[in-house]
């Protein structure tokens, strides 16, 4: 069953980096014609900043899909959830409006 959590993406990630030294980065791309070269930069991308000697490093975070027990896909802000029953959606996300998405086009005549 695929399911639309509304504005799921940010409590998504606050429950995977809660507790760490998060900095948030947004970025160019380096090609000529991307609007990032605008002003638009792309992100915002998760960053956990370490100290090594007199040096700091930042390592980019990405959301492990895998510990989750269902598969998402990020759509905008929401998320889209393929699950096999409703109940494997975590307590953080259940607060949020939840929609079921078919595969059929409902048309108006």
């Amino acid at each position: 069953m695929k399911l639309l959590v509304v504005d799921g993406v940010k409590p998504l990630e606050e429950h995977f980096l809660r507790g760490k030294n998060v900095h948030i980065k947004f970025v160019t791309c380096g090609k000529e014609d991307c609007k990032c070269k605008k002003g638009y930069r792309h992100g915002p991308y998760y960053y956990i900043r370490k100290k090594i000697r007199n040096a700091t490093k930042d390592y980019y975070v990405k959301l492990p899909k895998e510990k989750l027990g269902f598969q998402y896909q990020v759509v905008g802000s929401a998320l889209l959830v393929e699950v096999q029953d409703v109940e494997q959606i975590p307590d953080y996300l259940k607060q949020l409006p939840i929609f079921m998405v078919t595969d059929k086009l409902a048309l108006r005549q």
